[in-house]
C-alpha cells in the first residue's frame, strides 16, 4: 500500500476577475478535504476555507507528464472581483491517523489593462522540471503537461542549510549540502532549480513591503501566435539569437557560480565596473567594489556577452547579437559544466553542456570552439532598445536572494529600477 497523501492543480492556473478556476484534487481513501486559499504576498491573505471538501482517490495515468491527470473538478472557485492580482496558494489537508499530510497547489489572478508593474512567473521553466508522474524535459521527456500536480520543492520549501542550490557558505565542490537537504526533506531532485519559494517569492514580499504595486501573470499569459520562430535553444542562431537582441545576454557565454565544481570559491557578487550610472545612486558603490556578495546574488544559472576591454572597461563586442549600446555595469566569472565537473555526468555517448552548446553556436564540439565559451561571466547590464524601453538584466538567476537577504545595496539599486522604470 502506497503513502496516503492530498495532491491537486488547478486550471485554469491563470484567471481574470469574475472568472472560474477549478482545482481538481485526489485524496487517499477519498477522505474530505481542507482546503485554504490565500494571496501570497508581503502578508498572506486569506480568501477562502473549507473544513471539508468532497474529493474521491484517483490513479495518476502513466503517462501523467505529458498528457496530465485528466482528474475531475473537486472544487469550483468564482474570482472575487475584489481579489488583487497576485500568486494564490492553495494549501490542501487530510489526516491520515494522527499525522497531517498536506499538499500545494496555485493560480494566478491577472491584472487588470493598464498595470504599471507586472511579474511574469517563470511558470513555464517550473513546469519543464517538475516530475510529477514520470520525466520532465531534464530527464527524457519531450514535453509536459500543466495539468498535473507540482512535485514536491516547486511551491513550497522548508527552511534549512542547503536550501539554495547555489553554494553560500564554505566551498561545497560536491554540493553535498543541497543534496542533502533535498533527501531530507523529500523534495523532487530538481527542487532547486525552480520554483515559486526561492525566487519569485522573495521579490514579491519584498517589492510589497516597499509599496510597490506588482501585477502578477504567467509565462502562458505571453504567449503569442508566432510558433513557426519556436526553438529549444533560445539563443540558436537558427533563430537569429533572440536571448541577446532581447536581453543583452545569453546562457552561451554565461554559465555557473558557486555550484559544485563551477567557481567553488567564488565572490558570488558583481566586481562594479560603471558606478556612475543610475541605477547605483544611493548605493554608495564605486568602481571596483564587490555588490551582493554578502547574500550571494551571482549563482546558478547565469548570463553573458562576449565583451572586450577598452582603457580598463569591458564593451560588448556585439559578434553574439548584444546591442552595441548595453552597458556592463557589472560582472563575476562563470563556467559551464563539462564532464569532468557536471554534477550529474552526461553518459557515454552524450555531449556535456559544454560541448552541446559549443556545436549549437558554432556547428562543432571541437577543442577552439569550446575553449570559445569556456570561461563565462554573470553579466549585470542596460539598454535601450529601438522602442524606447529600457532593458535590465542581473545576468543570474539569484538577484531575488538579495532582497531576501536585505543587502541594502541590491535593495536600494531594485528601488531605483522600480521607481524609475514603474
Amino acid at each position: 500500500m502506497g503513502r496516503e497523501v492530498v495532491t491537486g492543480y488547478c486550471r485554469p492556473q491563470s484567471v481574470g476577475a469574475g472568472e472560474q478556476v477549478g482545482l481538481h484534487m485526489s485524496s487517499s481513501g477519498g477522505r474530505p478535504v481542507r482546503v485554504e486559499v490565500a494571496r501570497v504576498g508581503a502578508r498572506r491573505e486569506v480568501v477562502f476555507s473549507s473544513d471539508a471538501v468532497a474529493a474521491d482517490e484517483h490513479a495518476t495515468p502513466k503517462d501523467a507528464s505529458s498528457k496530465g491527470c485528466g482528474w475531475p473538478v473537486a472544487l469550483a472557485l468564482d474570482v472575487d472581483p475584489a481579489w488583487r492580482s497576485g500568486y494564490y496558494e492553495v494549501v490542501m489537508e487530510i489526516d491520515v491517523g494522527e499525522k497531517v499530510r498536506r499538499d500545494h497547489a496555485f493560480f494566478v489572478v491577472r491584472p487588470a489593462a493598464g498595470a504599471r508593474i507586472v511579474l511574469a512567473l517563470a511558470t513555464n521553466t517550473w513546469h519543464a522540471y517538475n516530475d510529477f508522474g514520470g520525466p520532465n524535459l531534464y530527464t527524457g521527456g519531450t514535453h509536459v503537461s500543466m495539468q498535473r500536480p507540482m512535485a514536491a520543492g516547486y511551491l513550497s520549501k522548508p527552511p534549512g542549510r542547503g536550501r539554495r542550490v547555489t553554494g553560500t557558505g564554505a566551498p561545497d565542490p560536491q554540493n553535498a549540502a543541497h543534496v542533502g537537504y533535498i533527501q531530507l526533506n523529500h523534495l523532487s531532485g530538481y527542487a532547486g532549480s525552480a520554483g515559486w519559494p526561492d525566487w519569485e517569492l522573495p521579490f514579491i514580499e519584498w517589492a510589497e513591503r516597499e509599496g510597490f504595486e506588482i501585477g502578477v501573470c504567467t509565462n502562458a499569459d505571453l504567449e503569442t501566435d508566432r510558433e513557426v520562430e519556436v526553438t529549444t535553444f533560445w539563443s540558436d542562431v537558427v533563430v537569429g539569437r533572440p536571448e541577446n537582441l532581447m536581453t543583452g545576454v545569453s546562457f552561451t557565454r554565461g554559465g555557473y557560480h558557486r555550484i559544485g565544481r563551477n567557481v567553488t570559491s567564488g565572490l558570488g557578487g558583481y566586481t562594479v565596473h560603471r558606478a556612475g550610472h543610475w541605477i547605483f545612486d544611493g548605493t554608495g558603490l564605486g568602481y571596483g567594489d564587490v555588490l551582493g556578495a554578502g547574500a550571494t546574488v551571482v549563482g546558478y544559472e547565469c548570463d553573458g556577452c562576449v565583451f572586450t576591454y577598452r582603457d580598463g572597461l569591458p564593451y560588448p563586442t556585439g559578434e553574439d547579437g548584444t546591442p552595441p549600446t548595453f552597458e556592463i555595469l557589472g560582472t563575476c566569472p562563470t563556467q559551464h559544466f563539462t564532464r569532468e565537473s557536471a554534477p550529474r555526468p552526461p553518459k557515454p555517448g552524450e555531449p556535456s553542456e559544454l560541448e552541446y552548446i559549443a556545436a549549437r553556436v558554432f556547428g562543432t564540439r571541437d577543442p577552439e570552439a569550446m575553449e570559445r565559451i569556456r570561461h563565462g561571466h554573470a553579466v549585470l547590464g542596460v539598454y535601450t532598445n529601438k522602442a524606447g524601453a529600457t532593458v535590465m538584466t542581473s545576468g543570474s538567476t539569484d538577484w531575488a536572494h538579495g532582497l531576501a537577504g536585505r543587502d541594502p545595496q541590491i535593495e536600494q539599486i531594485t528601488r531605483n529600477l522600480l521607481t524609475r522604470l514603474g
